[in-house]
């Protein structure tokens, strides 16, 4: 009699959370640009709303299998973003 238990794969849902980036540095010589906003008649009405308003802060490019995420941030600043973000795969 054969007593081994094999597990098979679960099938399910990945969820992924990004919350935030702590002490990112740009490249040396690198300069942070003018956060200036345009005048609401020169921006495109198919952007997202936050990628307009914070356009500067770095991003992530999440990708897992062949699904990708792109993130933007909500706030912070550029060393500090904030995304507080939840993604299922």
């Amino acid at each position: 009699m054969n007593t081994e238990i094999t597990e098979q794969p679960k099938a399910g849902v990945l969820l992924i959370r990004v919350c935030e980036a702590r002490g990112i540095t740009l490249p040396q010589g690198a300069q942070v640009p003018n956060t200036g906003s345009l005048p609401v008649l020169q921006r495109n009405k198919r952007e997202s709303f936050h990628r307009k308003q914070n356009w500067w802060l770095p991003y992530v490019v999440l990708e897992f299998d062949k699904n990708e995420v792109l993130i933007d941030a909500l706030g912070g600043d550029t060393s500090n973003p904030v995304y507080n973000y939840r993604a299922n795969l």
